[in-house]
């Protein structure tokens, strides 16, 4: 996903025809708490609103894409310029921060680089971007920390887990801080699941996918199909 093009969810999310009107009046605030609940009703739930996606997209600058779940669906929780991939799993509780306290200034104090408290006229601390990879799944509690900026296609994330770098592809990392595990798979079946792009099937396509998706042992087809769950 480009951040810097204007956001459009995911062509086979659903959409009502009250879509346009729910964006606009979201801007006002009375108005927040019943766009939400008519966008989710009126489009099946939040893993397939459109509407839900473009709101968080426009006022809160958090993207989401098609079937990704958890926290990050709820306005705020998420800070702006974090951008989640598709098939996401978030559990609750998980926390992500951009931004740290400036350790080379006299004073860390958020009055002093936070101009959202009115005593500085611009932010002097630089909130950091945070792509989230396709089919990725963050474990209850797990908190990502600003020196993260990725992590990748099919990681997994450990439950109270510090994540303080980026977390490779279809890698499973636990601890404080967050320490490899292992991979979910082998190097050849990690590139040829990058390779299909799998996660840009519907999810109608991609359950035939995973049924019929041999990677070459069955520990690891039992594996994708939990995965896919």
């Amino acid at each position: 996903m480009n951040e810097g093009a204007p956001f459009e969810p995911d062509a086979d999310l659903h959409r009502s025809r009250w879509s346009a009107l729910l964006l606009r009046l979201y801007a006002i605030r009375p108005f927040r708490r019943l766009c939400l609940d008519l966008a989710v009703r009126l489009e099946g739930d939040a893993f397939r609103s459109a509407t839900l996606r473009a709101i968080l997209a426009r006022h809160h600058g958090v993207r989401i894409s098609g079937f990704s779940y958890g926290p990050c669906l709820v306005p705020g929780r998420f800070p702006a310029g974090v951008v989640i991939g598709r098939y996401v799993s978030i559990a609750r509780g998980v926390r992500v921060l951009r931004r740290n306290h400036p350790l080379d200034r006299p004073s860390m104090h958020p009055f002093f680089f936070n101009r959202r408290f009115g005593f500085v006229d611009r932010d002097a601390v630089a909130s950091s971007p945070l792509w989230i990879g396709h089919d990725a799944w963050l474990g209850e509690n797990a908190l990502i920390t600003p020196s993260c900026s990725r992590i990748g296609i099919g990681a997994v994330i450990g439950a109270g887990t510090v994540v303080t770098r980026d977390v490779p592809d279809f890698a499973i990392v636990a601890g404080n801080p967050a320490a490899l595990i292992r991979h979910r798979f082998p190097p050849e079946t990690i590139k040829r699941l990058l390779h299909m792009r799998f996660w840009e099937q519907d999810p109608a396509t991609l359950q035939r996918t995973v049924d019929e998706l041999d990677l070459g042992s069955h520990d690891e087809g039992q594996t994708m199909r939990r995965s896919a769950a």
